[in-house]
């Protein structure tokens, strides 16, 4: 029995591509993956415009720091600022002329919105307080004459020049209080604070941006005719009577084009959890615009960039908008869950040392977790070796990662090498046991 599952195994193994490319989106991020769909959309919106990205391969860093420099080229995408690449020098002591950050610092500065730190100093490599967050947001939008107007502030976290700043942040709802009531001004942003400030900043700047409006056509000065040299009277003749001329057919006015109505794959109904949901119009050049809450999506809606992941119960509604064209109707799609989400395996990868790492979708039994006969090794090229159990299984601290010690083996296979996962027996913490098939068995590519 043994050996006719291997060979079924190997025969499936002959029919895997070489090599399988993912999209990223928060759901590639071990730190993401309890985030609600409406946090996700709004990650998912500025990771798609590269405004952020993750500090590892699977790792986004939530509550990790931003230092002024980074934050500098955040800002300066969030505004839309105009960055001159070319430049070489900084008007300020402390940024290196070989700083990635040089263009987007003195865009910031050209703008208003930063003088840096003082005695011509900018400090790059100081972390973001929320204070300097709260201030480069509000002069970014143009608020700071009623920033520093603002009275009555009372929040001794704060220092006196920012309190006026953060005020103003916290009544566009850019910010909050911490849970105690006070702001704490002087403590570093993290990077989930500075991912959903952003996001709202964002979102504020389009609604106050103003329309430009358009340079008027110059009206040409006619030529001035000649008067002509007068000539002497004929003797009249007869005057025909005149071919009426024909009454020309008017131009008709062009009528704008309807884009067409977005659609979603798959539609409304129950899903699978962790169903990617893709939003699509048959309309070239359009974009698309969208909601999870139910509400009706307009110009300030979300823009469509990447599958929505379905973790819970929820109405997606979206329209289609293009330049000279009519927005499409509503499309609406409710999607409601399959019961309990399954326990799957979304990734293998190696770490150092022969440790390969599992990764699973939710906490794992660490029982089960931890059974080595419960991980099989195989490698594509080398397929007449037998598979292999590893030497050993640790569950790691997220509770959702087991690493794996396969020893020397995986030293002893060519690089290029396609290596194979199969998994069975393991459970989830209420459980339910793992499904043994293609759908978990992992791949990993040897370098």
């Amino acid at each position: 029995m043994k050996r006719k599952w291997l060979s079924l195994l190997m025969a499936s193994l002959l029919c895997l591509p070489s090599s399988i490319a993912f999209a990223k989106t928060t759901a590639d991020f071990s730190d993401l993956k309890d985030l609600d769909a409406a946090t996700k959309a709004k990650f998912d919106a500025l990771i798609s415009k590269g405004i952020f990205e993750g500090v590892g391969n699977d790792t986004f860093g939530l509550k990790e720091e931003m230092n002024r420099a980074q934050f500098a080229k955040v800002a300066a995408l969030i505004f839309g600022l105009n960055v001159d690449t070319s430049l070489q020098t900084s008007s300020f002591t402390d940024v290196d002329s070989n700083s990635f950050a040089l263009p987007y610092i003195e865009a910031l500065k050209k703008a208003g919105i930063t003088d840096g730190t003082g005695a011509g100093k900018f400090s790059p490599d100081a972390d973001v307080t929320k204070e300097q967050l709260a201030a480069l947001w509000i002069k970014g939008l143009g608020k700071k004459d009623e920033a520093i107007s603002t009275a009555g502030f009372n929040d001794d976290t704060v220092s006196d020049w920012a309190k006026g700043y953060v005020a103003a942040a916290i009544n566009l709802k850019l910010l909050s209080n911490g849970p105690d009531g006070k702001f704490g001004g002087n403590t570093n942003a993290t990077r989930d604070l500075l991912v959903l400030s952003s996001f709202e900043a964002k979102q504020t700047f389009e609604e106050i941006k103003p329309t430009p409006t358009p340079t008027p056509t110059p009206t040409p000065t006619p030529t001035p005719t000649p008067t002509p040299t007068p000539t002497p009277t004929p003797t009249p003749t007869p005057t025909p009577t005149p071919t009426p001329t024909p009454t020309p057919t008017p131009t008709p006015t062009p009528v704008p084009i309807t884009v067409e109505t977005p659609t979603a794959n798959p539609m409304s109904g129950p899903v699978a959890y962790g169903t990617a949901i893709s939003l699509s119009t048959t309309t070239d050049g359009a974009e698309i615009l969208y909601t999870i809450d139910g509400s009706t999506p307009s110009v300030n809606s979300l823009v469509y960039g990447s599958p929505i992941i379905i973790d819970n119960a929820i109405t997606i509604k979206a329209i289609a908008v293009k330049a000279g064209a009519i927005t499409s109707d509503v499309m609406t799609a409710s999607y409601t869950l399959l019961g309990p989400p399954q326990l799957t395996v979304t990734g293998l990868s190696y770490q150092s040392l022969n440790i390969l790492r599992a990764t699973f979708n939710m906490p794992v039994d660490e029982v089960t977790a931890e059974t080595v006969g419960n991980y099989l090794f195989s490698s594509m090229i080398n397929m007449m070796s037998p598979p292999i159990n590893p030497d050993s299984a640790t569950l790691l601290q997220s509770g959702t990662e087991v690493d794996l010690d396969v020893g020397s083996w995986y030293d002893g296979l060519p690089a290029g090498d396609i290596i194979t996962l199969s998994i069975s027996n393991v459970e989830d913490t209420n459980g339910a046991v793992i499904e043994f098939g293609y759908n978990n068995a992992p791949q990993l590519e040897k370098e």
